[in-house]
């Protein structure tokens, strides 16, 4: 309702125009453009396992039942629609960018229970930094060109649709079996309006580096 209410701006001898009214319900209707509602996610979904906790909530392996495609959940509890505004952005922008070196958004659902999942293509090698943790050594140099490679390929496609990422960094870098690499974690991401705009804020990769 408070969206609802602010949508209701008065004008002259305090009647509702019919322009802002509209306004509203696109700006409404956008919110629900990627994301469905009102369904149960585990009627689609098998949870397999959880693989980790992050600041809006766990992460689990999940397997659609219909067809076995792996995906990670982000399963993130809110306390009503209006908290979806924090995570619309990374989901709109990635149904947009699709690319092979770019992790896809397979599935995007608000559950009557307030919770949000998003399911994300599932990744076997993990992320760059988790793996270079596991070996205990560096890269390689012909594996840092691959990888090197990808990024770039990826961030041009973005860059290209006048993306940012934002958030360039090793554990946001994902592996597949074949040795793709996928960007990730379009959090802090933002979608400018035309390519000479400028993002004011300090955020994502200055402070990882």
């Amino acid at each position: 309702m408070g969206l609802l209410r602010r949508a209701f701006s008065k004008k002259g001898d305090g009647q509702l125009t019919r322009d802002t009214v509209t306004k509203h319900q696109r700006n409404e209707d956008d919110l629900w453009l990627n994301i469905r509602r009102e369904e149960d996610p585990s009627l689609i979904w098998r949870q397999i396992g959880e693989l980790g906790d992050g600041a809006f909530g766990k992460v689990y392996k999940v397997q659609q039942k219909v067809t076995g495609i792996l995906a990670a959940a982000k399963v993130i509890p809110t306390t009503g629609v209006e908290q979806l505004e924090e995570y619309r952005s990374e989901i709109d922008i990635l149904s947009r960018v699709v690319h092979s070196n770019i992790i896809r958004l397979l599935d995007a659902i608000y559950s009557k229970d307030q919770t949000l999942w998003v399911m994300l293509e599932w990744c076997e090698g993990g992320a760059l930094d988790a793996g270079m943790i596991l070996m205990d050594k560096p890269l390689e140099e012909p594996q840092l060109q691959v990888i090197a490679r990808h990024s770039a390929e990826a961030l041009n496609f973005l860059h290209s649709k006048m993306v940012i990422h934002r958030d360039i960094k090793a554990g946001n870098l994902l592996l597949t079996n074949e040795g793709i690499v996928k960007l990730a974690d379009f959090g802090v991401s933002v979608q400018n309006d035309h390519r000479d705009e400028k993002q004011t804020t300090f955020i994502g990769t200055p402070y990882w580096m």
